[in-house]
């Protein structure tokens, strides 16, 4: 055999391996943000579920301008909550309603209350909130409880990850609020 086919199959074996590295690469990347399950499977099945109404998630998140620099969107979901459902985690991907109270913020009697560790403030700016702008008014303005609203914007954290996010109160009735939550890949400092 020559230099040339011994070649070949030198590069076949180096995209060989390039290709694994990438694959594992991937899948460490998918399960990352999911890595703070609750330690037993059955606990989460009767306490928590999924009750995304729409999801505008993507492979490929939208950046969203901040004062200095930017920071992608990595979940956008609309959540219902209620009564009986009345908790969410923004440091948990995706986006979960729970039954208890917890997460980064609980409803009980037409109010948000921030999560163990977290905190609630409300925007009340005319411009579009920002993470930048958010995490300043975490800082300084943080408020408990927070009356429900149609059209209340409010910035939220979580407790593990200090992800950002924030709430937009699309329709309330007195029982039942639709939120669009907004997650970034922005902490807490």
């Amino acid at each position: 055999m020559d230099n040339r086919g011994r070649s070949g199959y030198f590069w076949a074996a180096v995209s060989a391996c390039a290709g694994a590295v990438a694959a594992v690469v991937a899948v460490v990347a998918y399960l990352w943000p999911h890595s703070s399950a609750p330690s037993s499977a059955s606990a989460a099945a009767s306490t928590s579920r999924t009750v995304v109404l729409a999801s505008t998630g993507s492979a490929t998140p939208a950046a969203v301008a901040t004062s200095s620099t930017s920071a992608a969107v990595l979940a956008q979901s609309v959540v219902r909550i209620d009564d009986n459902n009345i908790s969410v985690d923004v440091g948990t991907l995706p986006l979960t309603v729970e039954q208890e109270v917890g997460g980064s913020f609980w409803y009980y009697e037409g109010n948000l209350h921030s999560g163990t560790g977290a905190e609630l403030a409300v925007w009340s700016r005319e411009s579009t909130p920002t993470a930048s702008g958010c995490g300043d008014l975490l800082r300084t303005e943080p408020v408990n409880p927070v009356a429900v609203h149609k059209g209340l914007r409010f910035c939220m954290d979580a407790y593990s990850p200090r992800r950002i996010a924030v709430g937009q109160v699309l329709s309330y009735d007195g029982n039942v609020a639709q939120i669009r939550i907004t997650v970034w890949d922005a902490l807490m400092g």
